[in-house]
């Protein structure tokens, strides 16, 4: 059990990185519909450092649960299925990115 909740800590920190990446992009940003104005560079880049901190910071939970090994292949893959699913939800839905987007401009801008 603890394992699979460590897994699910690990996707939920993986998908939530590339969506916050996604929306350091104009026209992810954009289509997430009626939003505040687009960051600037300086809020931009603090975005993508907390993106890839999200990202790098899910390897600790695959690690501590599963080893170096397996838990890094672990990693890898949930890495791109994060980013499977926030291209999903940007192709099909992209306004259930707008609540992330408004957080985002609130503490970043």
């Amino acid at each position: 059990m603890p394992e699979l909740l460590a897994t699910l800590a690990a996707f939920a920190m993986c998908a939530l990185g590339c969506a916050v990446l996604a929306l350091s992009q104009r026209e992810h940003w954009h289509a997430t519909g009626k939003l505040p104005p687009y960051l600037g560079p300086r809020a931009l880049r603090r975005l993508r450092v907390a993106a890839s901190l999200l990202l790098a910071g899910a390897l600790a939970p695959c690690v501590a649960a599963h080893g170096a090994g397996f838990g890094t292949l672990l990693w890898a893959l949930l890495v791109s299925a994060g980013g499977g699913a926030v291209a999903f939800v940007l192709a099909w839905r992209p306004r259930w990115l707008a609540p992330l987007a408004i957080l985002a401009a609130t503490l970043f801008a």
